[in-house]
């Protein structure tokens, strides 16, 4: 019996060895990364160890992979307006969006200095409307059309048929050095002489007597210019001393 009871005591002694339970397994770094690579793309998903998956939509977001249509454009012949469309990718929708807009054509007239600026949209291949803007001088702005258009020179007989300080040169209006100017008209300056509605020439109103005649002021003691000579019953009725010098009989 010693020998038995020796056997079994020294079992009893024996440390109990811990047992591994191969049905629950400690999570290992390996098998996060795998739950978080298989998890769906935005998804909540949890790894093996309970980390989020996270967005794995990659850079780009929802429009990373969109190919949206390229753009058109189209211009109407008659009121030669530029139309087009643009596709943008949402970020909140992840589809493409169709964007109008238009260019129309359009003028804008500097009438102090005869210019004119013009805007229209062009159409270049494969991409939206673009706008073109050009300026012209001697122009004017065509406001039912939006064209810039050309100034004609009026047509004229006597200097009366053009505007106040223009002459009539050939039946055409021009601008020269000196203004010239029409009796009737207003801006006709005092003492400056002008020709009336028939081309006769005469002087502006509330001119002196001396313009009237034809004639010119010098002061005393200068001479008159070639071709007339001083005048001694017209006056130039202003109170400096001047002579008037009227035009010499043909």
């Amino acid at each position: 019996m010693r020998p038995v009871f020796a056997l079994l005591l020294a079992t009893l002694l024996v440390a109990p060895t811990a047992c591994k339970n191969d049905d629950n397994p400690t999570p290992s770094k390996d098998a996060n990364a795998d739950a978080a690579r298989d998890a769906p793309a935005g998804s909540d998903a949890k790894g093996a160890d309970g980390v989020g998956a996270g967005d794995l939509s990659g850079e780009g977001g929802v429009c990373a992979n969109v190919q949206c249509p390229a753009a058109t454009c189209q211009i109407d012949p008659a009121s030669q307006t530029c139309s087009s469309t643009r596709y943008d990718c949402s970020q909140a929708s992840g589809k493409c969006e169709a964007i109008p807009y238009s260019i129309a054509l359009s003028c804008v007239e500097d009438a102090s200095a005869k210019r004119c600026s013009q805007s229209r949209g062009l159409c270049p291949p494969d991409k939206s409307c673009t706008a073109k803007s050009e300026t012209y001088s001697d122009a004017y702005c065509d406001q039912a059309t939006g064209l810039c258009k050309p100034i004609t020179p009026k047509t004229c007989t006597v200097d009366c048929d053009c505007d106040q300080g223009q002459l009539c040169h050939f039946g055409s209006c021009l601008t020269g050095f000196l203004p010239v100017y029409c009796c009737t008209k207003s801006g006709c300056e005092k003492n400056k002489r002008c020709t009336d509605s028939s081309g006769k020439a005469s002087a502006c109103p509330g001119s002196n007597p001396c313009v009237f005649a034809a004639g010119t002021c010098v002061l005393q003691g200068d001479p008159c210019p070639i071709g007339y000579s001083k005048s001694s019953s017209v006056k130039c009725g202003d109170a400096l001393p001047v002579d008037c010098c009227t035009p010499n009989s043909p």
